[in-house]
Formats: structure tokens, sequence, C-alpha cells
């Protein structure tokens, strides 16, 4: 139902209607009533002067009436179940635009003209079921005629703001039968205020400044000064343009500015609070032949019919059912809204229409740079989630690393505490060593010296005995030749010729058997080998063995020797831990059969 009605102005009628408003149209001039802001004295006002005022349509000129509408509430109170705005209607219900204001329905005129003109079967105010929806669009093209006619686009033009979720619906409506909507807002009606169509010049002749509209060819930046408008941030969002009029006639692409894709993406993306204040528009005039193209241009999309705008704080006034000052853009200060709009004055056309920017490049420009930040906003996640991986690698292998060297320090620790242990070991086994060769030759002086004593005290008379040294020859001498003394005692008492005598008895010289008897067999010429060292070993082979060993020598010669060597690889083992100063000598190599026999 029409939100407007008209009648014309008499004397004082501003005292009787303080919320009207005068509009000129073809050099004539009339009240208009807004049946959202009319107040009650008003309306009693219009019943009780009904014949002296006459309402009337701007459009058919036909008689309108004003209904208040009705609020149905629950018995109880609790709730509304029932509500109908008020608004004004026509009495025989003729056939009409139903415009909400002259200014929107000029607009739609001029957008049927420039359809029809560009091949399309237009109509206006068209109305037809969609899924059982009954829908009315401002302006509807369709291609074909006939049983063949086809809807290719609808133009919804808005001079008033409404709730995001009715833009919803009628988008979504359309699209079902992929329709695209196209949206022309009229600036001066559907903003407060709002600035960036026109430019301050001086005229210098008159010493005053004037406005004009920005050139052809110039973008500038486009700023809502009122309040802002929940369904232009729900159209510029989803669309990324929209076509604007003002009353001069001038058609302009207003669009969101592509150097701010980046940050608007990233804040849509992470979730963040994207304001208005945060929004950045640039708008420009665009030419006459440029209008349907970029109608035509319109994409097919779907919304939520359930908008909440998230991620949008701030002020907005989309659907209040306030009351709206249409004042020309907050740019003019001018309360009269001048309805006649000269769309053939307004245009741009011939050179001027040549200097105008392509609105469809301008158009592409911003789809593809919000196409373009959101593959960089993906891209520098993924940057971002590989470089936390990478330093998460990083971390992981410095963990590691860390753990690797504490192992290393405790094995470290270790192997130094086992060597200690073993260095302190061999220490007290070298000093019990040490002590016992000191005993032991603390007894072999003690038992020297009884033995002298013993000699002297049984031969007092001779001084010519064997000493000491030439007693551990002697005992040396028959270890290499496998003797072994019946009584050990015997040497003790040998005197110097007598141990003379044994030598070369011994060493085969004389065949006069010595004082002292002496035994050998194999029992022990196998105890002398074992009590030899490895040369004198060789020599024990030599002396007794000079044609080969025997069976029986050679066998237990090979096992001995198998013996010591694994003990010597025992003591090697043990020993790699010394310093070098007790480096133990390297083990015989185990002789094979061939070596096994005496060589001379």
């Amino acid at each position: 139902m029409p939100q407007f009605a008209y009648f014309s102005p008499y004397l004082n009628w501003q005292q009787d209607f303080p919320t009207g408003k005068i509009h000129a149209f073809e050099d004539q001039e009339s009240v208009q009533l807004d049946c959202l802001t009319i107040s009650d004295n008003e309306i009693k006002l219009l019943r009780s002067k009904r014949e002296q005022i006459n309402l009337e349509c701007p459009i058919c000129n036909s008689r309108m009436y004003y209904n208040q509408g009705y609020r149905k509430i629950r018995p109880d109170g609790s709730a509304v179940i029932g509500s109908k705005s008020s608004y004004f209607y026509h009495k025989n219900d003729e056939a009409c635009h139903d415009s909400e204001s002259l200014a929107h329905a000029l607009t739609k005129k001029y957008l049927f003209t420039k359809l029809h003109e560009a091949g399309y079967v237009v109509r206006e105010e068209h109305r037809h079921t969609i899924n059982g929806k009954k829908v009315r669009a401002d302006v509807a093209a369709f291609v074909g005629n006939g049983e063949r006619s086809m809807l290719r686009l609808v133009v919804e033009v808005q001079a008033s703001n409404i709730y995001p979720a009715t833009v919803a619906k009628r988008v979504n409506v359309y699209r079902s039968e992929d329709v695209p909507t196209a949206w022309v807002l009229l600036l001066d009606d559907f903003f407060e205020s709002y600035a960036g169509t026109f430019h301050d010049v001086i005229d210098l002749e008159k010493n005053t400044t004037v406005r004009v509209p920005i050139a052809a060819g110039e973008e500038n930046p486009f700023v809502v000064t009122g309040k802002d408008s929940r369904a232009f941030m729900l159209i510029m969002n989803e669309y990324g343009y929209v076509l604007g009029l003002n009353h001069q006639g001038n058609v302009f692409l207003i669009r969101r500015d592509p150097v701010n894709e980046d940050k608007r993406m990233a804040a849509f993306m992470q979730g963040h609070n994207w304001t208005p204040q945060d929004e950045l528009y640039k708008i420009t005039r665009i030419a006459d032949k440029d209008i349907v193209p970029t109608l035509e241009l319109t994409p097919l999309i779907e919304l939520e019919e359930e908008i909440t705008m998230k991620g949008h704080q701030g002020n907005f006034f989309g659907g209040d059912e306030g009351q709206h000052n249409f004042t020309d853009g907050g740019e003019h200060g001018v309360d009269i809204d001048h309805t006649v709009i000269d769309f053939e004055k307004g245009k741009l056309e011939g050179a001027d229409a040549y200097l105008a920017l392509n609105p469809i490049l301008l158009i592409q420009e911003t789809w593809n740079a919000q196409r373009q930040a959101r593959l960089n906003f993906i891209r520098q996640r993924e940057e971002a989630e590989e470089k936390e991986l990478a330093e998460q690698e990083l971390r992981r292998i410095e963990l590691e690393r860390i753990a690797e060297e504490q192992r290393t320090r405790l094995e470290e620790e270790q192997r130094h505490a086992e060597q200690e242990r073993i260095r302190q070991e061999e220490e007290r086994e070298a000093e019990a060593l040490n002590e016992n060769i000191r005993q032991q030759a603390e007894k072999e002086r003690t038992l020297e010296a009884e033995r002298m004593a013993r000699r002297d005290e049984f031969h007092p008379g001779r001084k010519l005995y064997i000493t000491y040294q030439q007693e551990r020859e002697i005992e040396k001498l028959l270890l290499l030749y496998g003797y072994e003394p019946v009584n050990s005692m015997d040497l003790l008492s040998l005197m110097q010729d007598e141990a003379e005598h044994l030598k070369s008895y011994l060493k085969g010289k004389v065949q006069v058997s010595p004082l002292i008897r002496l035994n050998r067999n194999e029992d022990t010429i196998w105890s002398a080998y074992r009590k030899l060292e490895r040369l004198d070993r060789q020599q024990l082979e030599r002396n007794l063995f000079p044609g080969g060993l025997p069976p029986w020598f050679a066998t237990k010669k090979f096992k001995l020797e198998q013996q010591e060597y694994i003990e010597q690889k025992k003591l090697l083992k043990v020993n790699r831990h010394n310093s070098d100063n007790h480096k133990p000598k390297e083990p015989p190599p185990i002789p094979n059969e061939e070596q096994m026999k005496f060589d001379f």
C-alpha cells in the first residue's frame, strides 16, 4: 500500500499539517503526507475536513484515503498476534503504481524506458505468483513474446529504507526462478544525508560557492553522513555495488573500494567486527548508454532471510518506522523535495559519455579484488599454518636435540664414573700387588738371611757358598732343562764349585752327576714350562726337544696357549679404559701346528 498521499496547499496549511512537506511537480505544488509520521491530530483533521481536503495519488490523480491499520494482542496481553501498519489506499482499487513517492514513480518510468529501448518487453508493477507467493516487481524485463516470454531481470527501485530481511525475501523469491534482482537507490530519499556526488566550486564573478556534480570520469569517496542503513550495507556486501540516482537526474555507480578488500575479507574470514565506519565506498557518474548493461550484469545470488548482519556493529535505521528527513543528500540543506527529476538534463551523453568511467570494468575490478582478497587471505592463512608447523617442527627438533644432549651427557657422566671406578679398582689392585711384591721381597730377604745364618751355622769355616743371585740363576737353569731338585733345601748348601759343576751338567758339558739329586719327567718338564716366560719357553723346547715337540707336550702347549689367549683378551677389554700408561701388551698370536714344531 502507498506510504504517501498529496493535497493542494491552502492558506496556513502548515499549522494544520506540521508533518507535511511541499513537493513541486510540473509547476504545481503539493503537500506530501507520510502515513508513518502523520500525527493523531492530523488524522482527525483529515476525517473532519474530508470534503475540503482531497487526498490524491500522485500517479493516477485518483482520490486516496487513510487507514490507521490494526494491532491484535492476546487477551492476556502477553504478545502481539497480528498487526498492520497504517497506509493510504485507493477507494475504487483502480490500477495504479501504488508509488511510495513521485520520485519513485518517475524513476521507474525512466528505467522502463531504458530497458524498452534496449529491446526488452518491460512491465511496471508486474504481479505474479512464484512458488505460491504473490510478488510484485517495480520493473520487470522480459525476453520473447507470448508463450515464449521469459522473465530476464527484475529492478527494485528503493526510495526509503527497508529491513534487510525484506531485501533478502525479494531477492530469493526471484532467485528460485533464476532471475537476478537489481537495486536502484534514490539517494536523496533513501539516506538521511550523504556526501560524494557534488563539488564546491567558487564562482569568482558572484564571489560565492556553488555546488556542481562530479565530472565525468571522476570517482570520489562516497560517505553516508547520516545514520547508516542495514539494507544498504547488505546490498553492498552481497553485490559489491549498487546504482543510485539523485533528484538532479544524475545516475551513479556506488561500489566498494577495491583497496579495502584485503582488510574487509580478513575481518569477515576471522569473524571480527566490521562496522559501517570500516567500509570504504567510491562513487562515479555513469553514461546514459551504460545504464542497461550495468543492470544486465546483476549477479544471481541468494541471501539469508534471517539477516542479522553478523560482524557489523554501529547505528542503523533500516526498517525503522520513524520519520525520514528527505533532504537533498545533506549536501544542499534544502527541505523541499524537487520531485521533478530531469533525467535528460542530468544524463551523461556525447563527449561526456566517452569521458565517463566504464561501470562494467569498475564492478569487475571490485569483484576481482574481492576474489583476490579471499585468495590472499587463504594463502596467508596457509602460509601462517605452514610457518606454525615449521616452527613446531623446529621446536620438536630442538627438544629432541636437548634431550639427546642430556642423554649423551648422562652417558658420558656414567662412562666417566665407570672409568673412575675401574681406575680406582686398578689402583687398589696395583697397591695390593705392590704390597704383595714388597712383602715377598721382604720374605725373600728374611729367608736369605736365615739361609745364610744356617749355612754359617753348619759350615762355619766355609765362605764359598753361592749367593742368592746365583741360587736364582741355578733355579732358572733347572727350569730350562725340565729338572726339579728332590730336596729344594739342597740348593741352599751349594758351594761355588758345586754350582759350576751343576751348570756344566745341565748344559751337557760333563757326565758326572752333581751332588744334589734331581728329577726330570713329563710332569717336571711341563711344570717348568708353565713357570717360564715366552722366550724362556722356546729355550726349553730347544734344550729338550731339538727334534720336535712330542705329542703329549704339543697337546698341552696348544691348550695352554688357548687359555692364556682368552685371558689376555679379557685383560685387554678391561684395560681399554685405562690411560696410555697402562696399555696392555698385545696377546701372542696362536701358533699353528707347523709353528708348534721346534725350529733351530
